[in-house]
């Protein structure tokens, strides 16, 4: 589970990001997600990271 760096608290915030990597959401909130990631530059960094740990995880490798 995500936790919130200054409380250690699970990062309710956060959450619709990792469901939306993993496709747990419905095509409405999918679409909701998006848009939101779309306006929000700290979720982008974070989505950018997850989908780094993701490669990682399945071996992929990335040119920086």
């Amino acid at each position: 589970m995500l936790q919130n760096k200054q409380t250690n608290a699970p990062a309710a915030e956060e959450e619709w990001l990792s469901a939306l990597l993993d496709g747990e959401l419905d095509e409405d909130e999918a679409q909701r997600s998006v848009r939101r990631l779309g306006q929000d530059d700290a979720a982008t960094r974070r989505w950018s990271e997850y989908c780094l740990i993701g490669d990682a995880l399945r071996g992929q490798l990335h040119d920086q």
